[in-house]
């Protein structure tokens, strides 16, 4: 079954945390900013914070 956003109510942002390292690529995924915001500041360096709706 397909959902549609206008079908289904609440925040769906999603916040995206991108490390670059070498030659990989990690992302991971947050619902929280605070929690992604928290996460970000473990990674030294190569990272970033985006988001999507």
């Amino acid at each position: 079954m397909l959902y549609y956003k206008s079908d289904v109510k609440g925040d769906f942002t999603m916040w995206v945390i991108t490390v670059f390292e070498k030659k990989d690529v990690r992302i991971f995924e947050f619902t929280n900013k605070n929690e992604a915001t928290k996460a970000l500041e473990g990674f030294k360096k190569n990272a970033i914070l985006s988001f999507t709706k």
